[in-house]
């Protein structure tokens, strides 16, 4: 988590400094009257600002910031992924072998998701944290796929179930987790 937080401190001291620059050449700009330059530096920053759009506040940072950057980059790319996060509990640990199973799966759902919605529900109930990818799919789910997953990142923690009703998928993602 350290690590993860030096991180996010230079990113977000780079972001600094790069605004006073677009600052200074915006005002710069503004004493040319070069509205078209202006309009496009803005354009570009709007651009850049929604990378780091928190979509997701599970409490848990190091979970936030992981899922946050991967749903990010989905939606730059043009996914309409829509969210609800309801974690009463934020202890909750997850390592990065978790965390890198759970965005495999997520990234094999977007690759057979159809274009209409990609919604992610993420709850925990007792000691569980549930996660759901609801979507229209393109095709069915290849059972080989999810077996070579698993047999990757070979944990118990985790385990899955879905349904198919008329290409909409229910795919969910139960894991124990520690508290």
């Amino acid at each position: 988590n350290k690590s993860l937080m030096l991180k996010l401190h230079d990113e977000i001291s780079t972001i600094d400094h790069n605004n006073m620059y677009t600052l200074l050449s915006i005002k710069n700009l503004l004493n040319k009257n070069n509205l078209n330059e202006i309009n496009g530096i803005i354009d570009k920053k709007i651009y850049e600002l929604k990378k780091y759009k928190n979509i997701i506040y599970s409490g848990n940072p190091y979970f936030d910031q992981v899922f946050n950057r991967e749903i990010n980059n989905y939606c730059l790319l043009g996914k309409d992924i829509k969210i609800m996060c309801l974690i009463s509990n934020s202890d909750f640990e997850i390592n990065q072998l978790e965390m890198d199973y759970i965005l495999d799966i997520l990234k094999y759902l977007i690759s057979i998701s159809s274009v209409k919605p990609f919604t992610i529900d993420i709850n925990d109930k007792l000691k569980f944290l549930n996660i759901s990818f609801i979507f229209y799919s393109i095709k069915d789910i290849e059972k080989n796929k999810l077996t070579n997953l698993k047999k990757i990142y070979s944990t118990d923690k985790i385990k899955y179930q879905y349904t198919n009703n008329d290409h909409l998928i229910c795919f969910k993602l139960i894991m124990e987790t520690s508290l």
